[in-house]
């Protein structure tokens, strides 16, 4: 059985890896105590990181391994070994020239990808025997082709060096290299391009491409003055060396002896793994969450922001906020929140790569709900190390310290929640709701339908009796997800858990619908429907919430005179947010407006 052994850079130790002992995962950075291949060990020139980029891995491989086949690739681009077509990219082309003064040519892969999760990796054929078996059968397998209209010289037309040094790169040839002098100008002077440094070679043929290569390289180093490079300037040997890659397989493609295979290749837009959540602090095992994205900061901003004002300097509150691909210039804005906190603790899981393996299907025929809806499914993997923790939505007010909720004894509970007023007073009124609580999400008792917007997960409590839930809780929470329901994470969780749901006040969740209660048609639907003890909890509450929920479509930074606005907009005034939320609104206003204007305008047409 051969050794094969596929090299892959990685620049960070958080970087996902693939479970494939072919994949030697490399560190480019000097740490010590790595998970990963140190190649600042042995023979190497790790010190001309900033030229050579990749090539380091490649030049310590060259050195200090012995393998059949050696292989590279990067933390985010791979060879596809799929037998069938999975290319999604229709840009597979370049961007010429570059879109940006200091940027080399830009290449769009055939594949791409959100993530390497499970489902990616599978449809690669990322696998021991599949990729052994594939490699076996050739000598050197490269990326596939691109056809340009022109010339490689002509693509490596780099702004940020001063002349093209791949024209000196073509003289070094014919200097040094004699026998590589024609195809090379064949190459560099053609329309076809091997793009990237992903390749996998037979050991004679890897030391041959190597020697030769690093060769060239080298007389390259000594006549290139490097002094006012740029950074990005500065990486012109290894574009150089993708060059010198496709010279030498045409070289062995015109010889006709050798065989070779061209492979697609896939770039992995995120590639950053994190550490595991545990309390921020040493004497609290309850956490806070909050899940979000870009488009829903400034409403997460207001309800931490109320948080923050109803919280007391002696209790401890560890926020952890679920989201995917969230902006860095807007977690600075969240961290300013807090920053004179010492008691408040904010940190940020991006969950990206967690819910990209369990894409439930019904969500990509629904225009309503976003898969980021299932994000609270996490807390019962990643949050594990917590008793409790309390999930807040983001279109909330807080009147009162949480901590109250927090200290809550949920022995014997799943979760604490409040009455879902609406779905209830709907399943009195309309007999298909009613069937839908009853037979669709199974309650013995409607009036028990829980709205999870404000919830206390007891997760020890769940986690501890996961067998009640199938052979893996997360899961079972996915696969329901698979089917439609109305509220689809709302309802799986009243499914699941019902029995085992303590009620709190209504008060803690109080809809901004109920402070239109004056209002004779939202009133009298209240006043015909609820139970009187329901009814009157209302009244009650509205004298006095404790959390505000700006439930349904109409929401305060978009409607300032929907009902109990005026305490979202009191919360955030006098601060940062209070502008944003100023120029949001404004311009989703003139927005709407000029949408308007056309729609009436083609009306008359």
């Amino acid at each position: 059985m051969s050794n094969i052994k596929i090299f892959v850079a990685h620049d960070a130790e958080k970087t996902i890896t693939v479970d494939n002992p072919i994949y030697q995962d490399v560190i480019t950075e000097n740490v010590e105590d790595s998970k990963f291949i140190n190649i600042h060990t042995g023979d190497n020139i790790s010190d001309k990181y900033k030229r050579y980029q990749e090539l380091t891995v490649q030049y310590w491989a060259w050195k200090n391994v012995d393998a059949d086949y050696y292989g590279l690739c990067t933390q985010n681009k791979y060879l596809s070994f799929s037998n069938s077509n999975i290319r999604n990219n229709q840009k597979t082309n370049f961007e010429f020239p570059a879109p940006y003064f200091d940027e080399h040519p830009t290449i769009d892969p055939p594949i791409k990808f959100e993530y390497l999760n499970k489902a990616n990796i599978e449809k690669m054929n990322l696998f021991e025997q599949a990729m052994k078996d594939e490699i076996e059968q050739h000598d050197m397998i490269i990326t596939s082709h691109l056809d340009w209209d022109i010339t490689v010289m002509q693509q490596f037309d780099v702004p940020s060096v001063l002349d093209n040094k791949l024209k000196v790169a073509l003289e070094v040839i014919d200097e040094f290299s004699p026998e590589f002098s024609e195809v090379a100008h064949e190459y560099l002077n053609g329309f076809v391009y091997y793009p990237g440094q992903l390749y996998v070679m037979k050991n004679d043929l890897f030391n041959d491409y190597c020697s030769w290569s690093f060769k060239i390289l080298d007389e390259l180093e000594k006549r290139i003055d490097f002094s006012d490079y740029s950074i990005e300037g500065l990486k012109v040997l290894y574009y150089i060396s993708e060059r010198l890659l496709g010279i030498y397989y045409t070289y062995l493609k015109n010889q006709n002896k050798y065989k070779l295979k061209e492979l697609d290749w896939c770039e992995i837009e995120y590639v950053e793994t994190q550490d595991p959540i545990l309390p921020a602090f040493i004497d609290n095992k309850e956490a806070i969450l909050f899940t979000f994205d870009n488009n829903y900061v400034i409403p997460a901003a207001a309800t931490i922001l109320s948080l923050i004002n109803t919280s007391n300097d002696k209790n401890q509150y560890d926020i952890i906020c679920f989201n995917k691909n969230l902006d860095q210039t807007n977690k600075d804005l969240l961290y300013r929140l807090v920053k004179d906190k010492n008691n408040i603790s904010l940190r940020f899981y991006d969950i990206g790569f967690l819910m990209s393996n369990y894409p439930p299907p019904h969500l990509r025929e629904n225009g309503f709900w976003s898969i980021d809806i299932y994000s609270k499914f996490l807390i019962f993997e990643l949050l594990t190390s917590y008793n409790k923790v309390l999930y807040l939505d983001t279109d909330l007010i807080l009147m009162n310290d949480i901590s109250y909720l927090l200290n809550l004894d949920l022995t014997g509970y799943y979760l604490a929640s409040c009455p879902g007023l609406l779905a209830i007073v709907y399943s009195l009124k309309m007999p298909w709701q009613y069937n839908y609580l009853t037979k669709k999400i199974n309650l013995k008792n409607k009036f028990n339908y829980i709205n999870i917007g404000v919830s206390l997960f007891n997760v020890q409590e769940i986690v501890n009796n996961q067998i009640n839930f199938g052979d893996n809780l997360l899961q079972t929470l996915f696969n329901k997800a698979k089917l439609a329901y109305i509220a689809p994470e709302q309802d799986i969780i009243n499914e699941l858990f019902h029995g085992k749901i303590y009620p709190l006040d209504i008060s803690w969740n109080i809809f901004s619908l109920l402070g239109i209660m004056k209002n004779t048609i939202t009133k009298k639907l209240f006043q015909e429907y609820l139970p009187e003890y329901l009814y009157k909890s209302c009244l009650e509450a509205i004298q006095n919430p404790k959390i505000i929920h700006y439930v349904g479509t109409s929401k305060p930074w978009n409607c300032p005179d929907y009902a109990l606005a005026n305490y979202w907009w009191d919360t955030i005034r006098g601060t940062e947010i209070y502008e944003l939320a100023i120029n949001f609104h404004l311009k989703n206003t003139v927005t709407k407006y000029t949408q308007k204007i056309i729609h009436d305008f083609s009306n008359t047409l």
